[in-house]
């Protein structure tokens, strides 16, 4: 609904941290079930970011689940960390030790629709719904994947203006 409705996301101050801890809530059990561990460096001293709590809590489960199905038979790790960048950013990783993907696969992931999975196992949105809320956000998503070692996404958020800061573009 979200990726054909172009739903606008809501404008409240929220903490990341919090987001992720949410949506591990769900994807906790589905990673323990295929012996896959998840591991949190979050920085408890970020600044908060403007946006919508259940859509970024959309793309958390989208990054974990994806990555956990990268890791289909022989587990492995998933790597979410937080932290600011030298820009004053809030940056999210989300990092597994996964399939990893082709740079063919790489070019095309977030596309509407494109899937590496069998017909009855995905439908090729969850990457393009986590690109469109990513830049409903005014944030950033760079992703890194190399064959066999994994995938990287690193999401980069502005910060929340305080009460009288202006953006200096």
């Amino acid at each position: 609904m979200l990726f054909s409705r172009q739903v606008a996301p809501k404008h409240d101050r929220i903490q990341i941290n919090n987001v992720i801890r949410d949506s591990l809530y769900f994807t906790e059990p589905l990673c323990r079930q295929n012996k896959i561990e998840i591991l949190t460096m979050l920085d408890e001293e970020l600044p908060c970011i403007v946006g919508d709590f259940s859509q970024l809590r959309q793309v958390m489960v989208n990054l974990i689940v994806n990555s956990a199905q990268a890791m289909p038979d022989h587990g492995g790790t998933i790597n979410v960390k937080t932290r600011c960048d030298d820009t004053g950013k809030v940056v999210l990783t989300v990092q597994d030790t996964g399939s990893g993907m082709t740079p063919e696969t790489l070019s095309q992931c977030f596309m509407p629709f494109f899937t590496t999975k069998k017909v009855d196992e995905g439908t090729g949105l969850g990457l393009s719904v986590v690109h469109g809320i990513i830049k409903a956000h005014n944030a950033e998503i760079q992703v890194e994947s190399q064959v066999g070692k994994g995938s990287e996404f690193t999401v980069y958020f502005p910060k929340a203006l305080e009460d009288g800061e202006k953006n200096v573009e």
